[in-house]
């Protein structure tokens, strides 16, 4: 079987041509044809097929089409159902279109000109037409075939090059000035016409091509030629003999387009080349390397060079040595490649730009070390997305633009957006809601120049908003390298895919694990949904740029940017087992930490746990989806981690869905309606359901004497007493609490002791049995502390404060001096566990400590930064004395204060001694 794409879309059996079918049908294929062997989802398809208005039974039609494809191509054509798509599994070189750009690939690696010319032809025999001739529009053809047309036209002007330096100026002259002029625009094509012309004695001719092509690029482009067409046409002129030997490439010539945001990236370049011969521009593709590079070579002023060496083509070590040898004008056919460059650059001073190295490392190491070596006065820079490990090599780092300054303005990358749309869109200028989808573009596309470049072409004819809604979409709605770009990928997928298929099969296995992750992600989360040398493969994707690594943090922080994790996502050829990965990962998670919230290490798990609640989000939506009982278990656990961190909000939403999906009697179940009831009372909500969902939990763990079960009939009564107390109904907070204390010691498990102890002493307080009360707090803190439960320690340490302040009045100085101090406490342990809420709460209470002491200026302070952080949080200072344990008098603060405390300076107020404490000296 072969399928032909390159013209008519036809299929072939032996000597049988068998017709796809319809058009819908035979540009089904196409899609399958081009990414054979990968999955394509029926969305995509529909896209394709239909890519402005699909109609309601699209998808249906894609799967009819897929079947009459299947019964017209028999047996011989594998067309399988995966997932959510369908994966044409043949031999690539059984498609033209793959054994066309295989051939092509090939031939790059051919030094030989005479053979490497016939390898080309025997790839552009391949086309028949253009492509999909019978089947899709030109906009389809374009997206769908944009880089293989490219690679087509690139062939033509490459199998020129071969022919002329073989002396076929005289034949190939008809051929040359019909391709130019069919493609005015290409400037390597007037070069071989203008070179043929010269060479066939025809200066004046010559000279015209070139004013040709001058009128060409004015009148369709507003540019003038190229540095390469300036330097042919001034030797054309001079009759340089030089002209006999073939073109000379010097650098590349700068864009058109502005460049902006690299002021210091220039800067560090040119430093950095000043104090070391070798330097490498490392990063990823479409951050701006070889832009960097022409821009820094544009601005030397050597007396040699620089000679500007493009890779991207090059295979082999040896086509390398050919490449910097046409560069630096190495023509000594007597002696090696490598021994004509060393003796071309021994004496000179300059500088040698290889760019695009990824592919060839070891091959531009070998060359680079033996260049330096024998060249004292050469320097060399290279651009590649990792570095080519030489000693004595600086590496400088090349990061994508940021979407805002320091000072929260727009940054650099929102700048370049506004540059490229402004100047396709003359007269444009952007609304406030353009500038917020700027902005989002920025930060969806990760501040990726190339990126960005793309996004400014469907800007004339979408809105801003309307690229942001496609982003799902992203390699089909962002548009194809325009002309004259330095990039050698036709569009942002290319540049991808560039570096993924580079990959070793375990690396790239990991890669397509990892898209998923939300916000990053851990070595440890990484070798839990990857292989057994995830470090190993880890290390290979940081070292090449397509997974960056946050050093400044413990753990190190691993991060995909944003249009690689779209890459992987579209390409994981298991989708929905690496989300499962995934799911299990966050639920394992939050198994391991969930627990140690009110013990020392709860700070920690505090920090893990806020740094991986986007990733949390991400699992818990999946198992509401597939797995509801996991949702549940998860989000019952969290109870502490919602409350301690302000998200009552989230947490309600997730809780109730997780409850209505999964409603079987569980222990999951308990600690759900307990959390839920919790989140109730933390936004203020019907008392009555509160009480009801605490009411149920309680019920439902009664049932059993499992201990588990028990402990969480502790747990729900502790709860359900801090909810009773907060609603007025004193006698049952005080059973409750009584009863939690009971179940804690027979179950001995210390934390429900000591936190039955502290509501049992809260409650009494607010019953005004304040000694009873105050003597039940003591015991708790001093069974918390022996226990190691700090939050509990914390929480009766507060509520002692609270309550000493309650009756402050009566000696203000000698309480208030107790309640800081107890507050003190109370904050100290709050702070190493992280808890936000109920710290501020005990803040709040300080200001009443420092106005009883007669600080009133210190009170007014922090009570400012009270309301300012609860403002930040969304909540209310009601909230917070709702939420205090034992509710105590506030002060009426008059004292103006215009310096509001930030978090750190309010914990610091109540780090020192109470005011009119001798130590305070």
């Amino acid at each position: 079987m072969e399928l032909r794409l390159l013209g008519p879309v036809t299929a072939r059996v032996g000597d049988t041509v068998v017709s796809p079918g319809p058009r819908q049908n035979r540009l089904v294929l196409a899609v399958l044809a081009v990414e054979v062997n990968r999955l394509v989802s029926v969305d995509r398809l529909v896209n394709w097929v239909w890519p402005a208005d699909p109609p309601g039974t699209a998808a249906h039609a894609i799967r009819v089409g897929v079947s009459r494809l299947r019964a017209r191509l028999g047996d011989d054509v594998t067309i399988a159902t995966q997932g959510p798509g369908y994966v044409l599994h043949a031999d690539p070189m059984r498609i033209d279109v793959h054994r066309f750009q295989h051939l092509v690939d090939e031939a790059r690696d051919i030094a030989d000109d005479r053979r490497r010319a016939h390898q080309l032809e025997q790839a552009l025999a391949l086309w028949t037409g253009p492509a999909l001739a019978d089947t899709a529009d030109e906009d389809v053809r374009a997206r769908l075939f944009g880089r293989f047309e490219e690679a087509r036209l690139t062939a033509v002007e490459d199998r020129f090059g071969c022919l002329l330096r073989l002396g076929h100026h005289q034949d190939l002259l008809g051929e040359l000035r019909a391709f130019a002029e069919a493609h005015p625009t290409r400037e390597s094509a007037w070069h071989h016409l203008v070179l043929a012309l010269y060479r066939c004695h025809r200066q004046s001719d010559a000279l015209a091509a070139l004013r040709q092509v001058r009128a060409h690029l004015a009148t369709e482009l507003g540019i003038d030629p190229g540095d390469e067409l300036r330097l042919l046409e001034s030797r054309v002129l001079s009759q340089d003999p030089r002209l006999a030997a073939g073109p000379t490439r010097l650098r590349p010539a700068r864009p058109l387009s502005a460049f902006l945001g690299r002021d210091g990236d220039l800067r560090t370049l040119a430093e950095t080349l000043r104090a070391r011969r070798l330097v490498t521009m490392v990063g990823p593709g479409g951050v701006g390397k070889t832009r960097l590079a022409v821009e820094h070579t544009a601005e030397r002023d050597d007396a040699n060079g620089p000679w500007f060496v493009r890779l991207a083509d090059a295979r082999q070590a040896e086509v390398v040595a050919n490449a910097v040898a046409d560069a630096v004008g190495a023509t000594d056919v007597s002696t090696s490649t490598r021994t004509s460059v060393i003796r071309a650059l021994a004496a000179r001073d300059g500088l040698l730009v290889l760019d695009n190295c990824e592919h060839l490392v070891d091959a531009v190491a070998e060359l680079a070390v033996e260049l330096l070596d024998h060249c004292p006065n050469l320097r060399i820079l290279a651009t590649s997305r990792e570095p080519l490990g030489i000693d004595g090599e600086a590496v400088v780092p090349v990061l994508p633009l940021p979407v805002y300054e320091d000072d929260g303005t727009d940054g650099p990358a929102v700048r370049l957006l506004l540059d490229r749309i402004s100047a396709a869109r003359t007269g444009w200028a952007p609304s406030e809601a353009d500038t917020v989808h700027m902005r989002q573009l920025c930060a969806a596309l990760d501040g990726l120049p190339l990126a960005l470049e793309l996004a400014a072409a469907p800007a004339t004819v979408l809105g801003l908003g309307e690229i942001v809604a496609r982003l799902d979409h992203r390699f089909t709605v962002l548009g194809s390298t325009p002309r004259g770009s330095l990039t050698s990928h036709a569009n942002l997928q290319a540049a991808i895919a560039w570096s993924v298929e580079q990959l070793s099969a375990d690396d790239r296995a990991l890669l397509t694990r990892l898209w998923p992750f939300e916000g990053g992600f851990s070595l440890e989360a990484a070798e839990a949904v990857g292989h057994s040398g995830t470090i190993e493969s880890l290390s290979t994707l940081v070292s090449r740029s397509v997974v960056t690594a946050d050093t400044t943090v413990t753990p190190t922080r691993y991060r995909l940017l944003e249009t690689i994790r779209a890459y992987c996502q579209e390409h994981d050829p298991e989708p929905a087992a690496t989300l499962d990965a995934h799911a299990r990962w966050c639920r394992a998670l939050v198994d391991q930490h969930w627990s140690s919230l009110p013990f020392a290490l709860g700070g920690h798990a505090m920090r893990v746990l806020n740094r991986e609640l986007p990733n949390i989000r991400s699992g818990v939506a999946h198992d509401l989806e597939h797995a509801p009982p996991a949702a549940l278990h998860t989000v019952g656990r969290l109870d502490w981690f919602w409350i301690r961190s302000g998200h009552f909000a989230e947490a309600s939403r997730l809780l109730d869905a997780a409850l209505a999906a999964d409603k079987e009697p569980s222990l999951d179940r308990v600690l759900a309606l307990t959390a839920r009831a919790d989140m109730l009372l933390g936004m203020d909500g019907d008392p009555a359901d509160a009480l009801a969902r605490y009411a149920e939990a309680i019920a439902l763990a009664s049932a059993s004497d499992e201990l588990e079960y028990r402990v969480n009939h502790g747990r729900a009564l502790f709860m359900s007493a801090f909810g009773l107390r907060a609603f007025g109904r004193l006698d049952q907070a005080l059973d409750a609490s009584r009863r939690t204390v009971e179940i804690g010691r027979e179950v001995e498990v210390g934390w429900l002791v000591a936190s039955g102890l502290a509501n049992v002493g809260a409650t009494l307080v607010v019953l005004d049995r304040v000694e009873e009360g105050e003597a039940a707090l003591v015991e708790a803190a001093e069974f918390a502390e022996r226990d190691g439960t700090f939050w509990m320690l914390a929480y009766a340490k507060m509520a002692l404060g609270q309550s000493l302040l309650r009756r402050a009045a009566a000696d203000p100085v000698a309480l208030g001096r107790r309640a800081l101090d107890h507050l003190r406490t109370s904050v100290y342990w709050l702070v190493h566990l992280e808890d936000r809420i109920t710290t501020l709460a005990a803040l709040n209470s300080a200001t009443a400590a420092f106005a009883h002491l007669g600080d009133r200026a210190t009170a007014s302070r922090l009570a400012a930064g009270v309301r300012r952080q609860c403002d930040d949080f969304g909540l209310t200072v009601e909230f917070l004395e709702r939420w205090t344990t034992v509710t105590c008098p506030m002060p009426v603060l008059d004292h103006p204060t215009t310096d509001v405390p930030s978090w750190a300076e309010m914990v610091e107020l109540l780090a020192g001694p109470s005011p009119g404490d001798g130590r305070a000296a």
